[in-house]
């Protein structure tokens, strides 16, 4: 079965999307205790249209931009290295 090029490429670049998480693990976090990776990221047909995208939503995004049938489009992804949120323990009062 032979694939056209426009599909070996969304299939690179969604392979290259899954492996992105384990690249940053392996890089130092300043504190790894209460830091983890977050990535900001913006998908488009251009950089112009490009608009901001959760790191969870960004292959949806992606195909709703392949679905539009443009031969190119812009991805953005910026590692950054982000506070984990404070657990907040609940204070049991004796009666």
């Amino acid at each position: 079965m032979k694939k056209d090029m426009k599909t070996v490429f969304w299939t690179q670049l969604k392979m290259r999307y899954a492996s992105m998480s384990n690249v940053k693990r392996k890089k130092n976090l300043p504190d790894k205790a209460t830091m983890y990776w977050d990535f900001d990221c913006k998908v488009g047909a251009s950089a112009e249209d490009a608009k901001v995208v959760t790191y969870e939503t960004l292959i949806k995004e992606l195909d709703a931009v392949k679905a539009t049938g443009v031969k190119e489009c812009y991805v953005e992804v910026i590692a950054k290295a982000v506070n984990k949120p404070l657990k907040v323990e609940e204070v049991s009062e004796d009666i």
